[in-house]
């Protein structure tokens, strides 16, 4: 196992995906294999749920602080019960809505416009410390890497799936590489 930071592992990610997306035959090559093997591992996927995990409780909270603003400012009938509007989204779904008075709506706007500067700063200074976390992955070094990649993407690759002693040997438009399949904890 190595460790990874999830900016490193975000970074494999992408160009894993473009990758692929540049021709869907690539899945079918032993360097494809070795991208989906480390992409779909067990380390792997549980970096990203941890990191998501992180992401939506913040989402959460913000959903729960709103919610409890809408609630302080809708409107009441002379019972103290909730009044609420019928909305119809797009696709025809009915939902209820809160009823605000004029002035109550544009407390709310302007106090979620506050909310939104808190927790977007918030959500970044997550995101600043979770992508610095280290995530244990476990290594798939394909033993046939494609010719042309660029310096900055064997980069990211070195050491997830390509060894860090990877050098160039041509063998039919491929390149012919020392790695092996990663066995180590």
């Amino acid at each position: 196992m190595t460790a990874f930071t999830y900016e490193q592992l975000i970074n494999f990610e992408n160009f894993a995906v473009s990758y692929f997306n540049k021709d869907v035959k690539n899945q079918d090559t032993k360097f494809g294999y070795a991208l989906l093997k480390v992409l779909k591992s067990p380390e792997y996927t549980s970096a990203k749920r941890d990191f998501q995990n992180g992401n939506k409780e913040i989402g959460d909270e913000v959903k729960l602080v709103v919610e409890e603003l809408e609630i302080d400012l809708c409107q009441v009938d002379k019972d103290g019960s909730i009044i609420y509007d019928n909305t119809t989204d797009k696709d025809g779904k009915v939902h209820k809505a809160y009823r605000f008075t004029k002035d109550a709506m544009k407390k709310r706007n302007r106090e979620i416009s506050k909310l939104k500067n808190i927790y977007e700063k918030k959500l970044f200074d997550y995101y600043d410390i979770a992508m610095k976390k280290e995530y244990e992955i476990r290594p798939y070094f394909a033993t046939l890497v494609p010719n042309g990649l660029t310096e900055s993407e064997l980069e990211v690759l070195k050491g997830i799936v390509i060894n860090s002693e990877f050098s160039y040997a041509s063998e039919n438009g491929l390149s012919v590489v020392s790695n092996t399949v990663s066995m180590e904890d």
